[in-house]
């Protein structure tokens, strides 16, 4: 599959809906679909990237302590 390379406005506005709602329902994803000329499945792809860089990026700047918590809940819920 080819990789998409998104131009500096359709990831600006991407980036925006972002932080407005990291969980866009179906009918705001038709909506950025649209507005950014992209296949909706590539706009779910990219929230999905989105809001695991987002999540690493907060485990890897809270206190050690919090990482350990989350971690080990992580394990906990996968059976470990």
């Amino acid at each position: 599959a080819n990789r998409t390379r998104f131009s500096d406005e359709q990831l600006r506005l991407l980036q925006d809906a972002f932080e407005s709602n990291p969980y866009p329902k179906d009918d705001d994803l038709e909506v950025l679909s649209e507005k950014l000329k992209l296949n909706s499945r590539v706009i779910v792809v990219w929230f999905q990237n989105a809001r695991q860089k987002a999540r690493k990026s907060y485990e890897n700047n809270s206190p050690n302590e919090n990482n350990q918590q989350i971690l080990f809940k992580q394990d906990k819920d996968d059976g470990y």
